[in-house]
């Protein structure tokens, strides 16, 4: 898992305002989309593409731009450094309003 190697960039991303006004207007406690996140050698996101949409775009582009901003150590194989991909599923729950 990459998670391990992470070394800056926030992994809480939440929707903005708006978009939590509508989830919650769309009657939605729970959203978990996809991403596919792949790093260079140096351990810099070169790839970072939803998988699974949230439905909500804004939300979408969000995680997209937050992902893009995260930083790793490089991976290595036998002493090189290498690419990977990985995904992540990011969990967001909000309560209905009454």
């Amino acid at each position: 898992m990459i998670e391990g190697h992470r070394i800056s960039g926030s992994i809480v991303i939440v929707p903005d305002d708006d978009t939590k006004r509508a989830i919650a207007y769309a009657g939605i406690r729970r959203i978990a989309p996809v991403l596919k996140l792949c790093l260079d050698t140096s351990g810099v996101p070169v790839v970072a593409e939803i998988e699974r949409s949230s439905c909500f775009p804004r939300y979408d582009s969000e995680l997209v731009d937050g992902v893009l901003a995260w930083r790793y150590r490089p991976y290595e194989k036998d002493g090189s450094p290498v690419r990977v991909c990985t995904r992540i599923t990011f969990v967001y729950s909000q309560r209905l309003r009454p």
